[in-house]
């Protein structure tokens, strides 16, 4: 058999609803019921505060009444077994929820890398600029004693502003990128340059790039760029961007735009502006023709209010 007791008063009745301070009663065996009641008994002869006795499971259903501040016993149970219900049957749901979200963190560290890497370059850039009084050409400029253009990119003329000194010591400035000298130093890529969802650190090659070509900052590879040629704004005018295709960091290749598809990624893109800043630009608000008036320096055109946001 079965009887009520009332979390509160320790005592044992015949209704479900205490008399004396209308708590909701508990529902236990009767003979639990009669440990409480000899419990309760106990502690008014012995004139001490009531303790709900710790080896009896209805005095520990009663401790959480109590706890619940009034709460009844029947909303606890309908909550408890709520929570229950929402794990055993939402796995799937919570196993999606949970990848959803891992994936969103990850993507905006992949971002906050790639802005990393674009503005120092670009920064690195401007250090360049202080010294030679121009940004660094696609490719590098003529180099004494034989005064040839090697071909090397600009990634490779700012090594020593990206505290590399060393590395750009080593390329030998007669050869090409890929002559017997300076193809082992492919390897060596700087992490800087490296595409942070892209592969491990001792990759060889690049999205890093400029653009080039007419209408664009260079459209020589040997163009000599300097900041106070860029009439449209330098915080208006691409620098450097992230490229849909890689190039060997140290070959001067970069993204070449004609008159077809930009060779940018599709979605989304990050890019750092001549004046140091970078940003993530979004196609969706920036199509071709709006993102062509970022690449071109001089076209005295408007950049439209909240592009590639």
């Amino acid at each position: 058999m079965s009887a009520f007791v009332c979390p509160f008063c320790q005592i044992t009745l015949d209704a479900p609803v205490c008399p004396h301070c209308k708590a909701s009663a508990i529902v236990v065996p009767e003979q639990v019921s009669r440990l409480v009641e000899c419990q309760a008994r106990k502690d008014d002869d012995e004139d001490a505060p009531k303790q709900l006795p710790k080896t009896s499971g209805a005095n520990v259903a009663a401790a959480g009444a109590g706890a619940a501040a009034g709460v009844g016993i029947g909303m606890i149970v309908v909550v408890v077994f709520g929570i229950l219900g929402c794990c055993v049957c939402l796995p799937g749901a919570l196993v999606g929820v949970g990848y959803y979200f891992v994936q969103k963190l990850v993507g905006t560290a992949t971002d906050i890398a790639i802005t990393n890497n674009v503005r120092e370059i670009a920064m690195a850039c401007h250090t360049y600029h202080g010294s030679k009084g121009a940004l660094p050409s696609p490719r590098m400029q003529p180099q004494p004693p034989e005064n040839i253009s090697p071909e090397l990119s600009w990634r490779v003329s700012i090594l020593p502003q990206l505290r590399q000194q060393s590395l750009y010591n080593d390329f030998d400035k007669n050869q090409a990128w890929n002559g017997p000298k300076n193809q082992p130093l492919v390897a060596r890529i700087p992490i800087i340059y490296t595409h942070p969802a892209g592969g491990k650190p001792d990759r060889t090659h690049t999205r890093y790039q400029y653009f080039t070509g007419p209408n664009t900052l260079f459209p020589d590879p040997l163009t000599r760029v300097k900041l106070t040629d860029i009439t449209d704004g330098q915080g208006n005018t691409f620098l450097v961007a992230e490229a849909a295709t890689e190039q060997p960091w140290s070959k001067p290749a970069d993204m070449a735009v004609g008159g077809g598809a930009l060779p940018l990624p599709e979605g989304r893109f990050i890019a750092a502006f001549c004046d140091g800043s970078a940003r993530v630009i979004n196609r969706s608000s920036a199509k071709d023709d709006i993102l062509r008036q970022a690449i071109d320096p001089k076209d005295g055109k408007q950049m439209p209010a909240g592009w590639g946001d």
